[in-house]
């Protein structure tokens, strides 16, 4: 069915539902969509204002479309196209038709008597604009590996906490890894693997929101994202430069846009979040069972453990097994009576050791099955005369898994961008976003997760006696509460002017400024300390091990770019843009961490009221900065051969002195062969295909600060203290 009678629709399954659905609504291979008459006046009223409309519906190759929704916009006055794509609707007057139809992009048309209307696939939307470095293209010339992320589905479509987990399956090539469970935790971002090393933790793409780079991110609110870019070859990231190595992630926020009438949306959303996985324990005769031949394959006599003889403690434990059908959960637990009541522990009447042998259920006592989480967004746009202002604001609040004192996480986003039309050829505007994330967890002297799993399920215990809880629970409940809050303002100015037909002139700067303090204080733990006695509660940490400490970073960096373009087609055929521009940015970074014990009071942990001797107080300050200069020509002809050619010479403060500046080129080509005319027959299966071939090269700065200034590292040994130059110690002056 490859001739040129075929109808569109007939081929596919789309032919299902369209045939179902013109049954329903098709009268006589045609539609009619009547004006409802409320009265005999007001349907001769009706009827001289309206007019009827008679059209057909086809795709790009002129073959009817089957089934497409025709509706008069603002009324639910429509239908569906016929057999043929033809339909016949009465319409007022000026109306304005959507027509749209599943697969196919929507279109708005104003009525008239007789009307074609050509619908193109969403497969064909090659001409869509897509977000490069320091520009844009159009998605069919592009010869460099770039990416898109669908955002209406990745973001818009569910739920999402974290734009950065978001991504994970969205693009091909782009991993997101998470290390932990942790609601803080920030995923591992890589493109194509780790494609090269550097001296630091910085191996992650650069990531670049509105032209401006930023470390994470998560701290993006999901609703305010317009487009995702992901460059994933040196061809499309080495304009980019030494902040290239691992990637280039584009992201696009929202705008300003003009619009008829101010719009006001909120949306919510809540959520319970679960555990994707838990480790969980055998019953505890198979742990102490592998316990005993893990020691004996040792060359180890002794079955015994801090004091826990597992031989001893096996027949407790199985007739605690068969008694109990069952994990325990969190109570108060039961001594030792005799092997037909075996109860929870046994207590040695000499020592006031207890051996520990009931079978508890960690995860339950622990975890909970699931947690709330919950995010509001609203947004306000319009337009004033010339002006035009986009307003958003977010909130988004999670809270961890864990059953006693779990952490909380809580982001707030406000977002305002306007834009002016001070000229015909002149734009302006300004975007102010601020973020704030507020992190608070318990502050336990161990690691609680590493208790949970370090040691066998009847180690902890994990009940209570005579109401008082065992150490790991002990720990996570008294805990002190560390809180890390973390603020960013971010200011940018920009202009687009229209220098003359072809060549436009961009030009934006961006302050930014970013806080980050936490503190907490380290308080004593009173509970039961199963690796002593049992006899009475006692402090599980000591008393007197008060203290209190607070750490705080600032980083502020401005970040300038300008670049022209300049786009020009010659004989109908030959396209050509160029590009040229430069980039400067300075970013100063100060910590700041002070710590005294003795803290007088706990329920204020300021180092104002600490008075202990011990002390410690340090910091640090770097300053990085990096300029470039950089520029693109793209030329194709005829859509079909395509190339690319781009170069930076960049700076960079984190080279030697004599090795600061670099260039990197690339160049891509790309073939279009779909567009030949031998293809013809073909493009109806296939729409669009292309060969590129790419080469490029890109630097890495991810090499930390200051790593090629010489120092002099302080030592002291044997309570002498000098310097260390190379390998030798040089006696103090």
């Amino acid at each position: 069915m490859n001739g040129k009678g075929t109808k569109r629709g007939l081929t596919n399954s789309r032919l299902l539902a369209a045939i179902a659905v013109s049954t329903l609504l098709l009268n006589s291979g045609d539609i009619m969509a009547a004006p409802t008459a409320e009265g005999s006046i007001s349907e001769v009223t009706q009827q001289l204002q309206t007019i009827n409309v008679k059209g057909v519906v086809v795709d790009v190759q002129g073959q009817p479309v089957i089934g497409a929704s025709v509706l008069e916009k603002g009324t639910t006055n429509g239908g569906v196209t016929d057999i043929n794509g033809n339909f016949i609707l009465n319409v007022k007057s000026g109306a304005i038709l959507q027509i749209s139809y599943v697969g196919y992009r929507n279109q708005e048309v104003k009525a008239e008597k007789t009307m074609k209307i050509v619908l193109r696939e969403d497969t064909e939307l090659l001409s869509e604009v897509v977000v490069v470095g320091y520009g844009t293209q159009k998605k069919e010339n592009l010869t460099g590996a770039v990416t898109t992320v669908d955002v209406s589905k990745t973001l818009e479509g569910r739920p999402q906490q974290d734009v950065a987990k978001a991504l994970q399956g969205a693009v091909p090539g782009l991993s997101i890894v998470s290390s932990s469970g942790n609601i803080n935790n920030n995923p591992t971002i890589r493109i194509r693997g780790l494609g090269t090393l550097s001296n630091d933790k910085k191996s992650v793409p650069l990531i670049v929101v509105d032209g401006v780079p930023m470390d994470d991110i998560s701290f993006l609110n999901a609703q305010d994202i317009e487009s995702i870019s992901v460059l994933k070859d040196a061809a499309s990231s080495s304009i980019y430069g030494t902040r290239a190595a691992f990637g280039v992630i584009l992201v696009k926020t929202k705008s300003a846009k003009s619009v008829e009438r101010v719009s006001i949306t909120y949306s919510n959303n809540f959520a319970w979040d679960q555990a994707t996985f838990l480790p969980d324990y055998p019953d505890v005769p198979t742990q102490l069972r592998a316990a005993i031949d893990a020691k004996k394959r040792a060359g180890s006599d002794a079955v015994e453990l801090f004091g826990m003889y597992f031989d001893q403690m096996l027949p407790y434990a199985e007739a605690w097994k068969a008694q109990h059908k069952g994990k325990a959960g969190y109570r108060e637990m039961v001594p030792f009576e005799s092997m037909d009541k075996v109860g929870d522990y046994y207590m040695d009447p000499t020592t006031g050791r207890a051996l520990y042998y009931a079978d508890w259920d960690v995860k339950k006592i622990f975890y909970n099955d699931a947690t709330p989480s919950q995010n509001h967004n609203i947004n306000v746009q319009g337009t004033s005369g010339k002006t035009n202002y986009y307003l958003s604001f977010g909130y988004n609040s999670q809270q961890g898994i864990m059953k006693f004192n779990p952490d909380k996480l809580k982001k707030y986003n406000a977002s305002v961008n306007i834009t002016t039309q001070l000229k015909d050829w002149l734009e302006v505007g300004a975007r102010i976003n601020y973020i704030r994330k507020e992190y608070t967890k318990p502050d336990t002297w161990n690691y609680t997760y590493q208790y949970l799993w370090r040691w066998g399920s009847f180690f902890g215990p994990y009940g209570t006696i005579n109401g008082h809880d065992f150490r790991v629970i002990s720990m996570q409940k008294q805990a002190a509460t560390k809180t890390t809050t973390t603020d960013i303002t971010r200011m940018n100015t920009f202009l687009k002017a229209d220098i003359i037909k072809g060549l436009t002139l961009n030009a934006d700067f961006t302050y930014e400024i970013q806080n980050m303090n936490s503190g907490s204080s380290d308080f004593p733990v009173f509970g039961m300390n199963n690796w002593a006695s049992i006899k009475e509660p006692s402090y599980i940490v000591n008393k007197g091990s008060t203290n209190a400490w607070r750490d705080n970073s600032k980083t502020n960096t401005w970040t300038t770019n300008i670049y022209a373009s300049y786009n020009k087609t010659f004989a109908q055929d030959h396209n050509l843009t160029v590009m040229l521009g430069g980039n400067a940015e300075s970013t100063r970074y100060d910590y700041f961490y002070a710590y005294r014990n003795g803290l007088l009071d706990t329920s204020l942990p300021e180092i104002d009221l600490t008075t202990g001797d011990k002390k410690e107080v340090k910091g640090n300050a770097t300053h990085r900065t990096s300029a470039g200069y950089f520029g693109r020509i793209n030329y194709d002809y005829k859509g079909i051969y395509l190339l690319e050619l781009n170069g930076r010479y960049d700076g960079s403060s984190r080279f030697p002195r004599n090795d600061h500046w670099a260039f990197f080129p690339s160049a891509s080509v790309g073939y279009r062969f779909s567009q030949e005319a031998y293809f013809d027959n073909l493009r109806h299966i296939i729409n669009n295909a292309k060969l590129r071939a790419s080469y490029g090269e890109i630097g890495n700065e991810a090499v930390g600060d200051y790593m090629f200034i010489p120092v002099i590292t302080t030592v002291s040994q044997n309570e002498d203290t000098g310097y260390t130059i190379g390998s030798t110690a040089q006696e103090t002056v």
